[in-house]
């Protein structure tokens, strides 16, 4: 009874612990970005977003009490973290060199590239014609067929001593030629140019190669225009260049900021203007009206971002992705610089779990556009 007596005030000093795991007897500080959805968001006091519910799952599974604060950019997360400020920073956060050198990373959860997005261009018929007349390929077909089909038919007029079908007689002598030259270069009605084997073996010759050069002319057309539709590669130098010139919008302190400001650094050494030709905004609204107002020619950020923006606007068929980096970055968490390595570890393996069973996956679905 004594030894007991003596043992209830150490029993007294152990921590408290309600089926979660309290870090240094306290709740974890998870930062929160805002304004960055479909990612997260922090609104009075309430988060939302694909990382936040996956996290709240990981969390869950590793038993672990948190409460929600929030950030106001991912560079300011970093910053949080790596001073200790915040004990877990949730959001996509780009896992970069440089904040690598600042801060540690849980695993990746997922991978995602830069996209443009641009108000829509509205081509007309003879904008797309005249497209397709300049395109080499399609301009050689064309000739080639109406020259091998002229070739045919003036071989075809020799052997036969002319066309005395019917339905290719004309007024005049080359009336009649001109009808079977188109016939060949259509191919409807060959079968009337000549009925002698010779004739009709250089009919069916002709016709084997007309088709031959009509497929390449419509494989050429079609990917002309899908080339035309689909985005191009926004780290291409012209690409970019391009759109720098005609001003472009990003969401501020972020990773987009960052990696624009450095290859417009790179692109226009010496420009003295920079600052004009890259617009931060800080919020959808205000980074979208930039677009919507002219301000900026494209604004840029994560592809899912780009598209969770993309339909907010009040007229979306109006604009398009131009272009998009097809070099994807993995993003994760981002632990702050006091939270214990065993604590890390368990919500590495509890993510691991979520991804490896494609709960993950299918949470970042759900949140995408």
């Amino acid at each position: 009874m004594v030894r007991w007596q003596l043992l209830l005030p150490l029993v007294l000093l152990l921590p408290a612990s309600a089926g979660g795991q309290d870090v240094f007897g306290q709740r974890l500080r998870v930062g929160v970005v805002e304004n960055a959805l479909p990612c997260s968001d922090y609104e009075k006091g309430f988060a939302r977003g694909s990382a936040v519910e996956l996290w709240e799952l990981v969390a869950s599974s590793s038993g672990l009490f948190f409460d929600f604060v929030p950030v106001a950019t991912p560079n300011e997360a970093v910053e949080k973290a790596a001073d200790g400020r915040i004990d877990v920073a949730v959001s996509c956060l780009n896992i970069i060199p440089a904040r690598l050198a600042r801060v540690d990373f849980s695993m990746p959860y997922q991978e995602d590239g830069l996209a443009l997005l641009v108000r829509r261009d509205r081509e007309d018929l003879g904008s797309t014609i005249l497209t397709f007349v300049a395109e080499p390929m399609i301009r050689n077909t064309f000739l080639l067929l109406l020259v091998g089909s002229l070739l045919v038919a003036l071989l075809l007029w020799l052997l036969s001593g002319g066309f005395d079908h019917r339905d290719l007689q004309g007024r005049r002598r080359w009336h009649t030629f001109f009808k079977g030259w188109m016939m060949l270069a259509v191919g409807t009605g060959i079968y009337k140019l000549g009925a002698p084997p010779p004739s009709m073996a250089l009919v069916a010759l002709s016709n084997f190669f007309r088709l031959i050069l009509l497929s390449i002319f419509v494989g050429t057309a079609t990917n002309l225009l899908l080339q035309s539709r689909s985005p191009m590669d926004a780290a291409d130098e012209v690409t970019l260049r391009q759109a720098l010139q005609e001003r472009i919008g990003v969401d501020a302190d972020t990773i987009s900021e960052d990696w624009l400001e450095i290859r417009a650094r790179q692109m226009l050494p010496g420009h003295a203007d920079l600052d004009r030709l890259i617009q931060s905004a800080t919020g959808d609204r205000e980074l979208l009206a930039l677009l919507e107002e002219g301000k900026v020619h494209a604004i840029l950020a994560d592809t899912n971002r780009i598209r969770y923006l993309w339909r907010l606007l009040p007229d979306p068929e109006d604009y398009q992705i131009q272009a998009r980096t097809y070099n994807r970055t993995p993003q994760s968490f981002i632990f702050g610089r006091d939270l214990p390595n065993s604590t890390r570890k368990s919500i590495d393996i509890n993510l691991s779990a979520r991804r490896f069973d494609g709960e993950a996956r299918a949470i970042v679905q759900r949140w995408s556009p």
